[in-house]
């Protein structure tokens, strides 16, 4: 993560700009509310939002940034952009290059349906107790090392939801390493639903003991690595597409991978289980528990390991090898149209319910119900939490579920949540009139919800527990 110190700031009055546009002042030092009717805002160089400070932007703001300009955020920011009514951050002028929001220690970050570009990096620091960004559209601007684009180090909560990242491209090589995501030592994690491409570096980087990450329904592409996890960090990583990277995923330095639905397509690596930075001699192998996974197409091999490299692979399936490990299997899965951005399995393809989910049951292998993804990406994807005639929401969740049943018979239904091991800890009848399930007594991590009736049975739904 790249490192920076905060610099002493002057105040000065906030001055109206006779061509309409306003100055944010650099000091923030009281809550305030930037608003639509006020905008374009302006920094030209940086503002500090103070401890104990809250400023809020309405959606439809914009606000420019000067050359280098930067915003310090040491009480809260919160960006209100809607669905219909974005929040911009953009350069002052065009073809200049801004500096990125740091947050320092703060207490809540949270940034909704806002579209950047000519930004360096978009959100680093240090600490902070809540930072959640969704719906976004965020272009990084970095060419040089280090300059990760959403980088949080000593985080209680980071949420990424829904986020279309596109980095700048370039190769390690060559001297550019960036990240599109780089946590650190956070106590909790959730990057999901996004659409990361062409960093140089890893689309997310977890590390430096993470106590929990869970890395579910992103689409990562023209990388470093799709995922990587280490330092004895802990992550869960479900459902997700990883393409045309250097490698699919990699774990190392005693760090914990549980791999569930994934494909790894046309990677030069599918899964490296140790630090290839560090080369062969040193012992850096980290942990992969990997089921339902299609392995096609990779370059080199599907599986790196060293001999501190620990490995344990079911249910998974590969077009070069037959993997090692239990009910694992040699074929083409048979996707659709791989190429194009259509990763869903054709009928007749061998993985079409062979692979098995917690509670025993048999599920397609490789990442389901994923959208095809878009050539000139300009909005966020959105996938709807949906598995048959049952909906669960909101999911991630902090302290309830409700259970929407989308059949005409909904009577004598009952809910079932397992946790990850697949033991049963709830049991509740549910219907249209009592749907709401209390979850907030359970810890964080990954649940299974699975519904029945006197004549049908629902696929399980995979709960993520904030």
């Amino acid at each position: 993560m790249k490192k920076s110190i905060l610099t002493t700031i002057f105040p000065y009055l906030l001055i109206f700009y006779s061509f309409g546009q306003n100055e944010l002042p650099t000091i923030i030092s009281k809550d305030t509310t930037i608003t639509k009717a006020n905008s374009p805002y302006i920094i030209s160089s940086s503002s500090t939002i103070s401890a104990g400070a809250t400023m809020k932007i309405e959606a439809g703001v914009t606000i420019k940034f000067g050359n280098d300009a930067m915003l310090y955020v040491s009480g809260s920011l919160i960006v209100q952009g809607t669905e219909n009514d974005s929040v911009y951050f953009i350069s002052a002028v065009t073809g200049n290059q801004w500096g990125n929001i740091e947050n320092n220690n703060s207490n809540d970050i949270e940034i909704y349906y806002t579209k950047t570009s000519g930004n360096l990096m978009f959100v680093f620091g240090y600490g902070g107790k809540n930072i959640v960004i969704r719906h976004c559209n965020i272009e990084s601007t970095a060419r040089g090392y280090g300059e990760d684009c959403i980088a949080v180090e000593g985080g209680k909560k980071v949420v990424v939801e829904y986020v279309t990242l596109k980095g700048a491209g370039g190769k390690i090589a060559n001297g550019i390493k960036n990240d599109a995501i780089d946590l650190d030592d956070c106590d909790s994690c959730f990057i999901g639903h996004n659409y990361i491409y062409n960093f140089s570096d890893d689309a997310v980087d977890i590390g430096t003991h993470t106590r929990y990450a869970y890395i579910h329904d992103n689409i990562l592409h023209n990388t470093n690595y799709g995922v990587t996890v280490g330092e004895s960090s802990l992550a869960y990583v479900f459902n997700n597409i990883s393409y045309h990277n250097d490698g699919g995923f990699q774990v190392h330095d005693t760090a914990i991978i549980y791999c569930e639905n994934n494909t790894l397509y046309a990677n030069t690596v599918g899964v490296e289980c140790f630090h290839s930075e560090e080369g062969l001699v040193k012992q850096t192998g980290g942990t992969a528990i990997m089921k339902n996974t299609i392995f096609l197409q990779s370059a080199d091999t599907d599986l790196y390991t060293q001999t501190s490299s620990r490995f344990d692979i079911t249910y998974s399936s590969s077009d070069k090898n037959l993997l090692p490990g239990n009910n694992n299997f040699k074929a083409d899965p048979m996707l659709i149209d791989p190429e194009n951005g259509n990763f869903n399995l054709k009928n007749g393809s061998p993985c079409i319910n062979a692979g098995i989910d917690t509670t025993g049951n048999k599920i397609d292998i490789g990442a389901i119900g994923l959208p095809v993804i878009p050539i000139n990406p300009t909005t966020s994807i959105k996938n709807i939490n949906k598995k048959d005639q049952v909906f669960v929401f909101p999911n991630p969740s902090d302290n309830f579920i409700r259970v929407i049943l989308n059949q005409q018979n909904n009577n004598n239904c009952i809910a079932m949540l397992f946790d990850i091991t697949g033991n049963e800890i709830l049991k509740k009848e549910v219907d249209s009139n009592n749907n709401i399930i209390d979850i907030h007594f359970f810890p964080s991590g990954i649940y299974f919800v699975k519904i029945t009736s006197n004549n049908y049975n629902f696929e399980v739904i995979k709960l993520v527990k904030k």
